[in-house]
């Protein structure tokens, strides 16, 4: 009887878990109307060339998109890889990307689930896989097409790997190779969780083997293998860069940036959880860290307990990896300590479910406290998205401004120039190359003679900016007419001479 009921019960935590993974990662996937940003277009257009051209790559998208302060040194090839098997299925139509973000992201819960069920049975399993799956910043990882949100599966997997080491070296060698791995999504991620899992090697495990050192040593290399084959064949130019901008001297207000660091770290922690009260303070963190060190040192189970100690590591190694940047740090660049406080909380609820059922009241409520602000917010999100038209940042409105000139050209052929705040036009290249060829059979040349449609995208900080440019880069041609689209765009129409 009691085993039936609890067959019940499990199957009641599936579905609930399912239906909050699903929705509102699903959003996309059912309107159809995804984010398609610079970076989306500058991605789509290097996985064309791989696909199309058969131009294979060592590298990825450069770091911080070339504006980072470090400059030729790039993430890993692999998500255009990766990105590159939609496209084969879908003729280059970016929903595909979107589909594979999407199974990604499931991908992540089933595995947080293996995860947390390792660490402290089904319990933790169960927990650990609600948390990913009302986790804002891991929800929105399935919702856009974007490099480091492949990141966290790879960062799972180098976590599980990492826990069983001390039964097969093969398992040091598939938590390094994973580790090295996430560098194709973000390399400031690689670097901490490299770092730290050499660390747990030295400090934890007290590895002394030199077979053991030469597993490690062999994941680091084929995971970083790309990025030194590239290095190789250019002398080494992005790993000198990268010195140079570490020796640079700070300036006054850069020195800034380190408070900055701090307060990115903080938020980190808080923004893990859908927004409440308990987390959303100094206090709620320092609750969760005293709870974690407190049954950690009653912790007698050793594989457990390395892994936990491992994690440890990876907020100390963060600030100091990012100690010498001299910019802003983001969110995405920390995807590892979202996963971190998400087992941390796994495990100090399954301690205190196991070992002290007063300290399990008070967390059982925060556990509810925010699935129910998670159940709220996935409802709201869901049914405000799904109807979002999204302007000039989502499919919908890029794809009607497409329209409106090839329908307002009448067959003729025509030329386009796109006015961009973000200066690239790569979105607007791409979507010509592939929704306007394959639509109407036909891409706009870039140059002024005779028709030419000017799509202006309007930077909402300066919306007058653009003049600018029509007054400098444009300069002649006669207006035949201007329209402004719903979403937002400006289509002018000029006719030059012709040469």
């Amino acid at each position: 009887m009691q085993m039936a009921f609890r067959k019940k019960l499990l199957f009641i935590v599936l579905i609930f878990i399912s239906l909050l993974s699903l929705f509102p990662r699903a959003v996309e996937i059912l309107n159809k109307n995804y984010v398609f940003g610079l970076d989306q277009g500058r991605d789509y257009l290097a996985v064309k060339k791989i696909v199309e051209d058969h131009k294979l790559t060592l590298i990825g998208p450069e770091l911080g998109n070339g504006y980072s302060g470090i400059s030729y040194v790039f993430h890993g090839p692999i998500y255009y890889y990766f990105l590159s098997i939609p496209f084969l299925l879908t003729g280059g139509d970016p929903y595909g990307g979107v589909v594979l973000m999407f199974l990604f992201g499931i991908g992540s819960i089933i595995l947080s689930y293996k995860f947390g069920k390792r660490l402290y049975g089904e319990m933790g399993g169960w927990i650990s896989a609600l948390l990913m799956a009302i986790s804002p910043p891991i929800i929105s990882q399935s919702r856009f097409v974007w490099n480091p949100h492949i990141g966290t599966f790879f960062i799972l997997l180098s976590f599980f790997y990492s826990m069983q080491i001390s039964k097969s070296k093969k398992y040091l060698f598939l938590s390094a190779l994973c580790s090295a791995f996430t560098y194709n999504f973000d390399l400031g991620i690689a670097a901490v969780v490299c770092i730290s899992l050499l660390l747990y090697a030295v400090i934890v495990l007290r590895i002394k083997s030199r077979e053991s050192y030469a597993f490690l040593a062999a994941g680091f290399l084929i995971g970083f293998l790309p990025m030194m084959l590239f290095e190789l064949r250019h002398g080494f130019h992005g790993f000198m860069n990268i010195v140079g901008y570490i020796q640079k001297p700070a300036l006054a207000h850069q020195r800034d940036f380190l408070l900055d660091h701090l307060q990115t770290i903080r938020y980190i922690f808080i923004d893990t959880f859908p927004k409440q009260i308990i987390v959303d303070s100094i206090l709620g963190i320092g609750m969760i860290a005293f709870f974690f060190v407190y049954f950690l040192f009653q912790e007698k189970n050793r594989e457990r307990k390395n892994i936990l100690l491992f994690l440890s590591f990876l907020p100390i190694i963060v600030f100091l990896v990012f100690i010498p940047l001299k910019n802003s740090i983001y969110g995405h660049y920390l995807t590892e300590l979202n996963i971190m406080i998400i087992v941390v909380v796994v495990y100090i609820t399954s301690a205190a479910w196991e070992k002290s059922k007063i300290l399990f009241a008070p967390i059982l409520v925060f556990l509810l406290l925010i699935t129910f602000v998670g159940v709220q917010s996935a409802i709201t999100i869901t049914r405000s998205d799904i109807k979002d038209f999204g302007g000039d940042n989502k499919i919908k409105g890029l794809t009607e401004v497409i329209d409106y000139i090839y329908k307002d050209a009448h067959g003729k052929k025509f030329g386009v120039y796109e006015f961009s705040p973000a200066v690239l036009t790569d979105r607007y290249d791409y979507l010509f190359m592939w929704y306007g060829k394959k639509k109407y059979g036909y891409i706009p040349y870039k140059e002024k003679k005779g028709l030419v449609y000017l799509l202006i995208e309007v930077d909402k900080s300066k919306p007058w900016s653009y003049k600018g440019w029509l007054e400098t880069v444009i300069e002649d041609g006669v207006v035949l007419d201007t329209h402004t689209l719903a979403s937002g765009f400006i289509v002018q129409k000029r006719m030059f001479p012709t040469k």
